[in-house]
């Protein structure tokens, strides 16, 4: 999440933000779709460390904190398309979910790459060796 973190730090130096991270999710969405940074900062003070916390149960830190950032460019590249009528919550901790998925997915395909191009043998010997 630093990039994340640095763009909202960057920017919060930048402006004068009356933030309140008490905001009702309603609120926030409406917000959002109108890329309102005050918005963005409040959802990223509200839920990232939960975020964070929910991907470690699954992922090493380094890939917790990079689906973490992928969650939170997911909601500028989809703010046209939130629903009021649905929790901000769930979206987020959907948008996690499916990228934990996504991670594993992509582990196991390049594993079975690795095993058909260079055979079993050679990749659990390279694996030692590495």
């Amino acid at each position: 999440m630093q990039v994340i973190s640095k763009l909202i730090i960057f920017v919060l130096n930048k402006t004068n933000l009356n933030l309140d991270i008490n905001i009702s999710d309603t609120e926030l969405i409406d917000k959002l779709r109108k890329w309102d940074i005050e918005a963005f900062y409040a959802v990223f003070e509200k839920y990232s460390s939960r975020l964070y916390s929910f991907a470690l149960r699954y992922l090493k830190p380094k890939e917790a904190e990079a689906q973490g950032q992928d969650v939170f460019l997911k909601i500028r590249e989809n703010r046209k398309n939130l629903k009021k009528e649905s929790p901000l919550k769930s979206f987020l901790f959907t948008v996690s979910y499916h990228n934990i998925c996504r991670f594993f997915r992509n582990k196991q395909l390049q594993g079975k790459l690795n095993d058909e191009l260079f055979g079993k043998d050679f990749y659990c010997e390279y694996k030692r060796a590495g």
